[in-house]
């Protein structure tokens, strides 16, 4: 069982850990992390936590963080920024864990849809956000703007649900 624990400051060693996984990520993608990521990262989070439209979430198993995720309200709107696992529990059922969280969380409950990005070079995680529903709502150059609806996730348990029978 995952614990999802938002947080309203984060210490030096939780953005560390952070920046950790979102390096060991990049990595998987062929990009190379830099100490001036970090240092952005940092910056971005400490500006970010003094806005309420923002959010951090770390998740826990065991006492261990194994990742990290953060959510914004914009125009009304819920959006998903990084989402970072740890390579232990890539191929879990975290994934959806996390996902289920999001669509129904008191705070998110008046949001039917997610939106984020996905880099186009990030196969892996396309590959999943398809898998669970989600669809494409515009293409840039680096990336695309996805779109996750809670019936679109909803249908997707019932139907592995059903299959698991």
């Amino acid at each position: 069982m995952f614990l999802f624990k938002r947080k309203y400051y984060l210490k030096e060693s939780e953005i560390r850990a952070y920046y950790n996984l979102m390096a060991e990520s990049f990595s998987d993608m062929g990009i190379k992390a830099k100490e001036d990521d970090y240092i952005n990262l940092k910056t971005a989070i400490k500006k970010n936590l003094k806005s309420p439209q923002n959010f951090y979430y770390f998740i826990y198993k065991d006492d261990k963080i194994c990742g990290v995720f953060d959510l914004a309200i914009e125009n009304g709107m819920l959006y998903l920024g990084n989402v970072v696992f740890d390579k232990v529990y890539k191929g879990t059922h975290l994934i959806l864990e996390f996902i289920m969280f999001v669509l129904y969380a008191p705070e998110f409950y008046d949001y039917n849809e997610i939106y984020f990005n996905i880099k186009h070079k990030n196969l892996k995680s396309k590959s999943t956000f398809i898998h669970l529903g989600a669809k494409v709502v515009k293409n840039k150059e680096e990336s695309a703007l996805y779109c996750l609806k809670r019936l679109d996730v909803k249908t997707y348990i019932e139907k592995n649900n059903k299959l698991k029978k």
